[in-house]
C-alpha cells in the first residue's frame, strides 16, 4: 500500500490546536499525543516538530509572549516607570482574557525563550530608570 500524501502544518496551526485543547480539555490534556490526535496525525508525525511536552508548551509561551508589545517606541519619555509596567500587565491581561488556560501555562512552564527575555530585558531597564540598582531590578522582575 502507497503510503497517502504528505500533510505539513505550519507551527502557527499546531500551537492553535494545542491552544484550542488546553481551553477545551485543560492542561493535562496539552500534550504531543493530545495535539496529534486534534489534528489527525500520528504522534511520530508531531514529534517531528517537538520532540516532547515541553517543547510544545515552550511554544505555547513564546507564542503567547510574542503577541505582547514590549517596544519602547510607542512609549512616552515622560511616562512614569509604573504606568510603564502597568501598561505591560495590562497588555498581558488583555492576552490572557482572550485565553484564559494560558495563565496555568505561564505559571508552569519555563519563561526562557526569546520572548520571554525580551520581556524580561524591558522590566529590567523600567525598574533600572526607576532607580533600582541592578540586584532589586533583577528581583522586581522576577
Amino acid at each position: 500500500m502507497r503510503p497517502g500524501p504528505r500533510r505539513s502544518l505550519t507551527h502557527a496551526e499546531i500551537l492553535e490546536a494545542a491552544f484550542e485543547l488546553l481551553e477545551t480539555k485543560g492542561f493535562d490534556a496539552v500534550s504531543v499525543r493530545g495535539v496529534a490526535g486534534v489534528l489527525g496525525l500520528t504522534p511520530t508525525a508531531m514529534y517531528t516538530y517537538y520532540p516532547n511536552k515541553g517543547a510544545l508548551l515552550a511554544g505555547m509561551v513564546e507564542q503567547l509572549l510574542g503577541r505582547l508589545d514590549t517596544g519602547e517606541a510607542d512609549v512616552p519619555a515622560a511616562q512614569s516607570a509604573r504606568a510603564r509596567v502597568v501598561a505591560l500587565a495590562e497588555a498581558l491581561r488583555s492576552i490572557l482574557v482572550e485565553r484564559p488556560g494560558a495563565v496555568g501555562l505561564l505559571l508552569a512552564t519555563p519563561l526562557d525563550g526569546p520572548n520571554a527575555r525580551r520581556l524580561d530585558e524591558r522590566l529590567l531597564a523600567t525598574f533600572a530608570d526607576a532607580g533600582l540598582d541592578p540586584v532589586e531590578a533583577g528581583r522586581a522582575t522576577h
